[in-house]
Parts: C-alpha cells; structure tokens; sequence
C-alpha cells in the first residue's frame, strides 16, 4: 500500500487498545484498526466481476488527493448493540479530490448498485473506537492533514474479498473544482500533487 498507508497505520497505533471495538467487518478490522488503509469510490456494485469495469476505470488518469482533518462517523445507538452487530464510532481521515467524485459519479451513472449512503463523502478510516470516544482521538491524530498523494491504480474487491488491480491510464488531470460546497485543493497542494504525477504508485481502493 505504499508509504502513505503506512503513516495512516501509524496513527492508528495511537489509539488506545482498550479503546478499540472490533467490528462485524472480517479479518481485516477484528482488532478495531484498519489494517489496509484506503478510498472507497462506490460501495454496493452489483457485478462481481471487474473486467466490467475496466474500460472506464483505466480510462480514468491518475487521481490527486489531499487529506484534510480526522473527524467521525458517530454509532448509531437508536438500536441495541448486539454481539455480532457492536456499536462503534469510526475515526477517518476526511479526504478532498474532485477525481474522486468524478469517477464516483461515472460509476454510478453506469453501473447497477444498491447503496444506503446518499451522498459521497471519501475518506480513510483509521480504526474503530467504542461509542462516544472519536471525538476525543479526532482531535488528536490530525498530524498528516494537507498532505497529497497520486494514485495510478484502483482496486476493484468483489463480495468473496478477492482483489483485481486495474490501472488508471488516462490522462492526468490535477485541476481542482469546487464539487457541491466541497473544499478542493490549495495552491500549494495543486503543485506537489503535479511533481508526484509521474511518480506515485499508491493504491487507490
């Protein structure tokens, strides 16, 4: 996952493990942290298989971000927690880029998908904590806010957790528009996501 993810793992070790709540999410979170840090660009795609999407996911360039500040997806307590269903807050790294949303709105407009989240809000997730404490680590893990990273390639997971790169090999395109009120990229950044164009080679899940 490359140097990136591995910093976001770090913060995560910055958590307490008494703090932790593991999730109903499989192996890759039964400790509470996120062991493979990354972007979801469109959960609930019907089809399971890739190749569907190749052709307009490899047409897509290189994608610029910027992480912004940590904040939280609070538990939903208006229902019990139940053993195989825990509550949890989910610490995350808000995530600003224009490419994103475009590629998420492609999907969407050409692909069949079921999902329960209306508005598109990408992010890392750190980990996940007990109810009521992401606050507390949200205001104290924001050591890599304003950094920027390219991806040239995406990950496409099917429901049996099987993994198929694709890369991105259109054009790169680093100008960043204002999307519905969203932030988009300072000057500064516009320029370091530019130089590392032709550079990075971070997974873009």
């Amino acid at each position: 996952p490359g140097e990136l993810a591995f910093e976001i793992r770090q913060l995560g070790e910055r958590i307490a493990r008494s703090d932790l709540q593991p999730t109903d999410y499989g192996d890759e979170s039964d400790t509470g942290l996120e062991l493979n840090p990354h972007v979801t660009i469109l959960y609930g795609l019907h089809t399971d298989n890739g190749e569907e999407l190749r052709p307009l996911i490899s047409a897509t360039g290189p994608i610029a971000i910027q992480l912004d500040k940590v904040s939280v997806f609070h538990a939903d307590m208006s229902t019990p927690a139940t053993k195989d269903k825990p509550k949890y807050d989910v610490v995350k790294i808000d995530v600003i880029s224009e490419g994103l949303h475009k590629l998420h709105h492609a999907l969407k407009k050409h692909f069949e998908h079921t999902s329960t989240y209306p508005d598109f809000k990408p992010h890392i997730t750190i980990g996940y904590v007990k109810p009521g404490l992401g606050e507390h680590y949200a205001k104290r893990l924001n050591d890599l806010q304003g950094k920027v990273a390219v991806f040239d390639r995406l990950i496409f997971s099917n429901k049996h957790r099987e993994h198929h790169p694709i890369q991105l090999t259109g054009q790169a395109q680093f100008g960043e528009e204002e999307h519905d009120g969203d932030k988009h990229f300072s000057d500064a950044a516009l320029k370091i996501a530019k130089n590392q164009g032709s550079k990075s080679r971070e997974i873009l899940t």
